[in-house]
């Protein structure tokens, strides 16, 4: 058999047994990427680059390989050539029905890879938008740290309102807003010495931390996560507002 079609009965038998065994993976990530956020900060991105090394994987075994064998073999074979009398052309059926397979799962090969396509592009859709929606929330900025801890606690308060009236839609705009604030006090806190600045530069990480993990539980309509993660927030509050002993507590 040429080596021609030896490559192209070669990724037939192999074909399936490969998209089965990456559409099933692919399958089982579907979740991570479709699911709560919460809790799967480390999660969701891998399962996206799992599936996207998934897609790539499956085209680099069933297209790249055996094109650049079969180019490799076309060249050796030419190398190597001997003279001899031709060959008489006579019909192949295994050929036939090696393209009678092709033409049978040419439908397969699109439908596969665009399942795994959405199931990709659903989840960086999903991630672009949170981090669209993430940027689009920009607080006003004062210039003292406390008109700063001022906004803070009215939005603290905002918040603990929509948690208690169920509106847990609302809370990115309160969180989001929390975090740029408190982002902004080590700017404006130019009588603190540099190790405390240095620890609201800190605290203020698990601040936006924990900002994207209550905007996560109010898109999800998890109150209890809701709760939760604020309370976490309000002890992170606390103790950035210890370094401030002019501002009065809340």
């Amino acid at each position: 058999m040429p080596p021609h079609e030896v490559v192209v009965q070669g990724t037939l038998n192999r074909l399936v047994p490969v998209l089965m065994t990456a559409a099933t993976a692919a399958l089982g990530l579907v979740p991570l990427l479709w699911g709560s956020p919460v809790g799967k900060e480390l999660e969701q991105p891998l399962a996206q680059v799992v599936l996207g090394g998934l897609f790539t994987s499956t085209f680099l075994n069933m297209v790249v390989v055996p094109t650049v064998y079969n180019r490799i073999e076309q060249w050796r074979a030419k190398r190597h050539r001997e003279v001899a009398p031709p060959v008489t052309q006579t019909e192949n059926p295994p050929m036939k029905k090696t393209q009678a397979k092709i033409a049978g799962l040419r439908s397969l090969l699109p439908a596969v890879t665009l399942g795994l396509a959405l199931a990709l592009a659903g989840g960086l859709t999903r991630s672009v938008s949170a981090h669209d929606e993430d940027k689009a929330t920009t607080a006003a900025i004062p210039d003292t740290p406390a008109a700063i801890w001022q906004l803070i606690d009215k939005e603290a308060d905002e918040t603990t309102k929509a948690i208690q009236t169920g509106a847990l839609k609302d809370l990115h705009h309160h969180a989001y807003t929390i975090r740029d604030l408190v982002a902004a006090l080590p700017e404006h806190s130019g009588s603190l010495p540099a190790d405390k600045v240095t620890k609201v530069k800190a605290d203020a990480k698990f601040v936006a931390t924990l900002a994207q993990r209550l905007d996560a539980a109010g898109d999800s309509n998890n109150k209890a996560a809701s709760i939760s993660n604020f309370d976490k927030l309000k002890d992170v509050l606390k103790s950035i507002r210890a370094n401030y002993p002019e501002v009065v507590t809340h």
